[in-house]
């Protein structure tokens, strides 16, 4: 019986070592997974881009770690899609830049990829996130022109365009429409913006599309999230025409962020 009793007490004692040792290990986890062209002192991202431009110098991945134990192991790898392997690299827990701390419950990992040519070449890319030795996240971008990053960052500055005969006291349009009679006086024009800078300029332009006529070219600089609103004033833009009122036929209004085209929308005079 006594040495029954020895078994059995190294046995419950090897099972709840070993459970205590397997959750140990399924304690550790990374989350947070982002790509990011620009990382914070923490290791953390301070963007999260799906798509990325072709000059861009630096593409890092930063991911968080939690609950790491002394023989946590975080290997990051880069692939240019399908399966070509472009970078590998190791961490360890030893803190400070680019590290995770092993001894810090929560701490951020960054992985750096640098373009060794002008460009990157475009296409799609994927990093795998592995934890000892298990590939546990996996994370998607895109290498674009420049011209389509720059296309994707002024649409996302100019958010939209509205336009109406009606205003209200704090110069905000009423009612959106798009038709709008010859004798109109006043047509404004609002841009919603979101996230400028005094830097950007901002242009809005109306075209009329039959005689391929500029009819306005209006500038602005704001900051911020906020609205621009023009007035096209048939007075002064009916000069035009020899009844100096407006012209039946499609009109153009085209915002461009810095000379790139971010939103087009067309109204009607009948």
């Amino acid at each position: 019986m006594k040495i029954q009793y020895q078994l059995l007490t190294i046995l419950v004692s090897f099972l709840v070592l070993g459970g205590l040792s397997c959750s140990s290990q399924e304690g550790v986890r990374v989350d947070d997974i982002t790509i990011t062209t620009a990382i914070a002192f923490d290791n953390s991202a301070e963007n999260s881009v799906a798509e990325i431009a072709a000059t861009t110098k630096n593409i890092y991945l930063s991911a968080r770690v939690v609950d790491p134990t002394a023989g946590t192991k975080v290997r990051v790898k880069w692939y240019h899609l399908p399966d070509t392997l472009i970078a590998s690299e190791d961490f360890e827990g030893r803190g400070g830049r680019f590290d995770f701390d092993e001894h810090d419950s929560r701490s951020f990992l960054a992985s750096q990829i640098e373009k060794e040519d002008i460009t990157w070449p475009l296409g799609e890319y994927r990093a795998d996130v592995l934890l000892n030795g298990k590939t546990v996240k996996s994370a998607f971008f895109k290498i674009i022109s420049d011209d389509e990053a720059s296309s994707i960052a002024a649409q996302g500055i100019i958010q939209a365009i509205k336009l109406s005969d009606q205003r209200s006291d704090d110069y905000q349009i009423i009612q959106d429409k798009s038709v709008f009679s010859r004798y109109t006086n006043i047509i404004y024009v609002q841009v919603d913006v979101a996230g400028a800078n005094p830097d950007m300029e901002i242009v809005t332009k109306v075209r009329y599309v039959k005689d391929n006529l500029e009819i306005a070219s209006l500038e602005s600089a704001v900051l911020g999230d906020t609205s621009i609103v023009w007035d096209l004033v048939r007075e002064s833009l009916g000069k035009r025409w020899h009844d100096r009122l407006w012209a039946v036929g499609s009109y153009e209004v085209s915002v461009l962020v810095d000379g790139v085209l971010a939103k087009q929308r067309t109204f009607v005079v009948e």
